[in-house]
């Protein structure tokens, strides 16, 4: 895109907004809105074809080898305003949808040409998604702690067996988790690997909520069944899986309903995002990261704001509708990545 034609966008702006000549000026933006597109966003993305298969973060929003850096990409830069909005604003939004939050955080730096965010920030948005996800489901919450209290009286109602599910479904992800870390590190993060995981991961969720009975509700889990959950949110170590993803495909395929699906899903990211964010923590303490402290905070305010109406927003669509408008997003996505990095 040459000056000429950012000059003329420009001017046909002015004029759809204060010309009377309305569509005539609309005719003449989009006539020159293809080439500017085209002429910065992809081209930007052909430059940093090289950044994006070295610095996707980690899936599930949690990336445990954050305190490596290339060495162009320097841990303690400034963040401005907008970046820290951003990445707060998408970490909030994705984190429980089943769309993989590491693969739109992995994406924005490239599209926006940022540097990595830092330790801090990415402390700061979980503890934000992580409120947000206790504050919706503080009835089963409620109830697990209540539960667990009257465990030495020998009583074990449904908040202590809704407890022990969680904890079934935590053990496949903890193990894998640290053996992935301890062997693979960062090998997968791809965009090769990226974009075929949103493809495929979008299709079995597709196949399973299409296919899957929806007669069960939590109170019917089963340890087997919290057990395989549980090993499907192990697969969120694919960058671009998505752990909300996994686990809903899991649930769904085992015939429990929409809501509940998701509401488990939502449940048992708990204890992962606690333990992800207290190894976040100890890395910034070690590391010495130098995040002004207004920032964190607002990161982890907007993360929690648009992580709350992002989960209302998806539970209300399940009272009627299925998955599959995140599913179409998931592989147009997966395509678009699969395109660029050819």
């Amino acid at each position: 895109m040459d000056l000429a034609e950012r000059d003329t966008a420009l001017q046909a702006a002015a004029r759809l907004f204060f010309s009377p000549r309305f569509f005539k000026s609309a005719t003449d933006l989009a006539k020159i809105a293809p080439s500017v597109f085209r002429g910065t966003l992809f081209r930007r993305l052909a430059v940093n074809r090289y950044e994006f298969g070295h610095s996707v973060p980690y899936s599930g929003g949690v990336n445990p080898n954050s305190s490596v850096t290339e060495p162009t990409n320097k841990r303690g830069t400034s963040l401005t305003l907008l970046q820290i909005v951003t990445l707060a604003i998408i970490q909030g939004i994705t984190e429980f949808l089943p769309v993989s939050s590491s693969g739109h955080l992995a994406l924005t730096p490239v599209l926006m040409n940022w540097k990595d965010q830092g330790l801090a920030l990415d402390v700061a948005v979980h503890v934000g998604t992580l409120g947000a996800v206790m504050v919706y489901l503080w009835r089963e919450l409620w109830l697990i702690t209540r539960g667990l209290f009257q465990l030495p009286t020998g009583r074990i109602d449904e908040g202590a067996r809704l407890a022990w599910l969680v904890v079934i479904s935590s053990i496949p992800v903890i193990i894998v988790g640290l053996s992935v870390k301890m062997f693979l590190g960062d090998t997968m993060r791809t965009p090769l690997v990226i974009g075929w995981a949103f493809i495929v991961f979008g299709v079995f969720l597709y196949l399973c909520d299409r296919l899957g009975l929806t007669i069960k509700r939590i109170p019917h889990m089963t340890a087997g069944a919290a057990f395989l959950i549980g090993i499907a949110q192990s697969f969120a170590i694919i960058p671009g899986a998505s752990r909300a993803g996994t686990t809903i495909t899991m649930a769904r395929l085992l015939g429990f309903e929409r809501r509940d699906a998701a509401r488990f899903s939502m449940l048992i990211s708990i204890p992962a995002i606690v333990g992800a964010g207290v190894s976040l923590g100890k890395d910034v303490l070690e590391s010495g990261d130098t995040v002004l402290q207004a920032n964190i905070i607002l990161a982890a305010a907007l993360a929690f704001v648009t992580a709350l109406i992002a989960i209302a927003g998806m539970m209300f669509w399940l009272r009627r509708q299925s998955y599959t408008p995140f599913v179409l997003y998931r592989i147009v996505l997966g395509i678009v990545i699969l395109w660029v990095a050819a």
